[in-house]
C-alpha cells in the first residue's frame, strides 16, 4: 500500500528553494498518503466481508436482491470515499475495487442463465446510474440533508428538555435585561 500511495500522492516539487512551508507541505503529503492507505485498508476489509457473504449457501437464490443492494450501497460508499479522500484520483482505484468485487460476487449465481441475466441487469443499472443517478445525486443528497436539518431543528425547538440546551434559552440567560418579568 505504501508504494502505491507514493505513486498516487507524489512529492510536491513546485518550488526548488527551501522555505518555511516545506515542512507543512511534507506533512500534507504524508497525511494524504496515510489517509489513502487507511481508506484502502478499510475498504479492503469491507470488500472481503462482501465476498465472504457471497459464499452463503442461499446467496444464489437472493442474487437479484444482492445486486440491487450492492448498486445502492456503492452509491453511498462512493460518496463517503470521495468525501474522505477529497480527490477523484485517490478515490478512483478504491471504487474500482468495489466494482470488481461486485462483478466477482455476480458470478456466484446458481446457473449460467442467472449469471447472464444478472449481468444484463447490472449493465442496465450501470446505464441508469450514469444517466440519471449520477447527475442528480448531489441535488438529492442536498435535499435530504436540508430536510433532515429542518426536522432536527423542529424537534430540538419542540422538545428542548430531551435534546439538550436550547440556544435561545442560553442567549437570554446571559443578559440580565432579558430576565425582566412582564407586569
Amino acid at each position: 500500500f505504501y508504494f502505491t500511495s507514493r505513486m498516487f500522492v507524489p512529492k510536491d516539487s513546485s518550488s526548488g528553494n527551501v522555505t518555511d512551508q516545506q515542512p507543512n507541505a511534507r506533512a500534507l503529503v504524508n497525511w494524504k498518503r496515510g489517509n489513502l492507505i487507511c481508506s484502502s485498508v478499510a475498504m479492503s476489509l469491507f470488500l472481503v466481508i462482501i465476498v465472504e457473504f457471497s459464499f452463503w449457501g442461499s446467496f444464489g437464490t437472493y442474487i437479484w436482491e444482492a445486486i440491487i443492494f450492492m448498486k445502492i450501497l456503492s452509491i453511498f460508499v462512493g460518496s463517503i470515499v470521495d468525501k474522505q479522500l477529497g480527490e477523484a484520483l485517490l478515490s478512483a482505484p478504491i471504487m474500482t475495487a468495489m466494482g470488481l468485487v461486485q462483478g466477482i460476487v455476480t458470478m456466484s449465481a446458481n446457473d449460467f442463465m442467472d449469471f447472464l441475466l444478472s449481468y444484463i441487469v447490472g449493465f442496465g443499472f450501470l446505464i441508469i446510474e450514469r444517466m440519471y443517478v449520477g447527475p442528480l445525486q448531489a441535488e438529492v443528497f442536498g435535499w435530504a440533508y436540508d430536510t433532515f436539518a429542518s426536522v432536527s431543528e423542529h424537534f430540538q425547538a419542540s422538545f428542548p428538555s430531551i435534546f439538550g440546551n436550547n440556544q435561545k434559552k442560553a442567549s437570554l440567560g446571559s443578559s440580565e435585561d432579558a430576565l425582566v418579568p412582564n407586569e
